[in-house]
């Protein structure tokens, strides 16, 4: 006796059998995917700081400098926060920004944290090698033999402004990143670049106030940090330029250079060394061949900016001696500042002329706004 035929499927079930059928089909698919997608995030992962203070963002001097260490780094944090108020307000993005150290540096920085009140042996180790109290919140800096102890109170500015009106303390400035590169460019170069800043013709003050406008005691203390050593120099009291010298800097002379130390500058120049002249517009200095010689002509003329000025009259033009450079070229040492939309800002100046003959050996780093 044959069996009866079953009733015909009826369209819902068909259409739920459908369903059923391309959920089992689709979900290996989907988990085949979602694998691939993890493996190839774990292979070509790449980090980016989305805070609002970007407190964890390196920048290019920095990238430059882990790109070409000659060796490992080792940044240990040695860590209470709770010691000092700088030290808790900080902590975590001084972790993260060593975190960005290693990451950047392609496996040459090694990152490692102390907790003195948890890590009670490693932290003791610590603190007998370099006499380190229990409560400090210092960060270390290791290459080869060499090492470094910078403070973390030291790596901030803060603004305890709000505090007195019951509000919590805010970091006015974050200085981590200029006192860790500065730090390791110093250990892995051993001495700091020395860069000679002439005087005895008017030229600017390395040993002035800081509020004193014909003083360069802040850049001083600036390019300190950056491991770069700017000492007086006096053409007239020795012979040439010291062999030492990285570079030599002219800062504003008012008067003009004797033909020795003239001579001394083009044979130093000759080396072939570096120098930087900062030439104010109306003051004569004798230094004017030197740069003729490269291809260089000065212009006997002054730059004026216009400006709006807000007077009782209203709103009026008037002009300003301070000049803006907002265009830049493609030369390492400046690009950067366009790569952060960055300018530069002059005092008085005066326009230059570039040579025919040697222009194509020279590079204008910044120009004006036309």
């Amino acid at each position: 006796m044959s069996r009866p035929t079953p009733p015909p499927l009826s369209a819902l079930r068909r259409e739920r059998r459908t369903q059923s059928i391309n959920q089992w089909i689709f979900l290996p698919i989907l988990v085949f995917l979602l694998a691939g997608v993890n493996y190839i995030s774990w292979r070509h992962y790449r980090r980016a700081d989305f805070s609002l203070n970007q407190f964890q963002k390196l920048s290019g001097q920095t990238l430059n400098l882990l790109k070409n260490l000659p060796g490992e780094v080792t940044l240990t944090a040695f860590l209470a926060p709770e010691a000092d108020a700088t030290g808790s307000l900080i902590q975590e993005d001084v972790q993260k920004l060593l975190d960005e150290y290693k990451y950047r540096s392609g496996g040459k920085v090694k990152v490692e944290l102390v907790q003195p009140y948890l890590d009670f042996q490693a932290a003791q180790k610590l603190a007998e090698k370099f006499k380190l109290t229990s409560n400090e919140n210092v960060i270390l800096v290791q290459y080869g033999d060499r090492s470094r102890v910078l403070k973390v109170a030291e790596m901030a500015e803060i603004d305890p402004g709000a505090m007195m009106t019951g509000g919590a303390a805010r970091v006015k400035s974050f200085q981590a990143e200029e006192k860790i590169s500065s730090a390791i460019s110093g250990l892995v170069q051993g001495k700091p670049a020395k860069v000679y800043v002439t005087s005895g013709s008017g030229e600017y003050n390395l040993n002035s106030t800081d509020r004193d406008p014909a003083g360069y005691s802040l850049l001083s203390a600036r390019l300190s940090s950056q491991n770069v050593e700017l000492t007086p120099l006096k053409l007239g009291e020795q012979e040439g330029v010291p062999a030492d010298a990285d570079a030599v800097m002219v800062a504003g002379p008012k008067f003009q250079f004797p033909a020795p130390a003239v001579a001394a500058l083009q044979a130093y120049l000759g080396k072939p060394g570096r120098l930087l002249l900062l030439l104010d517009p109306g003051a004569p200095t004798g230094l004017e061949g030197i740069l003729a010689e490269q291809g260089v002509v000065v212009d006997a003329d002054k730059i004026f900016r216009k400006v709006a000025v807000l007077s009782t009259a209203g709103l009026t033009q008037g002009v300003n001696e301070e000049t803006v450079g907002t265009r830049f070229s493609g030369h390492p040492a400046i690009q950067w500042i366009e790569n952060v939309g960055g300018s530069l800002r002059f005092g008085p100046s005066r326009s230059i002329t570039i040579g025919p003959l040697l222009g194509q050996t020279l590079a204008v780093a910044c120009r004006k706004k036309e």
